[in-house]
């Protein structure tokens, strides 16, 4: 007759019960860790709710503004609001164009910078392109007339070759 091996029963069955226990506790901590995973879920939801109203008020600004800017004349929309930066009209202002002894007191490349910069302010206010620039130049010469006194006018242009040939 065979024998029955009870300590080997006994293992075995001590095996299962330690084999069911572990599985009670790996399903405690996978609840667990569930659970910590919907409440970091639940606060991502949260996040993600708050950008997509962020991105909504936005995207309404955006809309906002591009209707100003298509309601906005043609004409408004593509020229500049100054010739000259504020950093560079802080700069003339430190340092103006002056004329003394019949001199100017400002350097040659200074000086040409600064006719450049008014002819160009000069074409752009009286209609002149590159291809015609008779508008600015007879603005410039008006203006000097009108705005400048006799005096300043003889002395700058009595020193400039062009009037001192004629």
């Amino acid at each position: 007759m065979p024998h029955f091996k009870v300590g080997e029963y006994m293992k075995k069955c001590k095996e299962v019960r330690n084999a069911g226990f572990m599985t009670k506790r790996n399903l405690r901590d996978a609840q667990a860790e569930v659970s910590q995973l919907e409440m970091e879920l639940q606060r991502k939801d949260k996040l993600l709710r708050g950008l997509q109203e962020r991105k909504r008020r936005m995207d309404a600004k955006i809309s906002n503004l591009e209707d100003e800017v298509d309601s906005l004349p043609e004409k408004s929309r593509f020229t500049q609001c100054s010739i000259l930066s504020d950093r560079a009209v802080e700069s003339r202002k430190k340092h103006p164009t002056r004329f003394q002894n019949k001199k100017f007191s400002s350097s040659l490349s200074v000086q040409r910078q600064r006719r450049k910069e008014t002819f160009a302010a000069a074409q752009k206010i009286h209609g002149g392109s590159e291809e015609t620039e008779v508008p600015g130049a007879i603005g410039i010469v008006d203006t000097a007339l009108v705005k400048c006194s006799q005096s300043i006018l003889v002395d700058v242009m009595s020193v400039n070759q062009k009037y001192q040939e004629q």
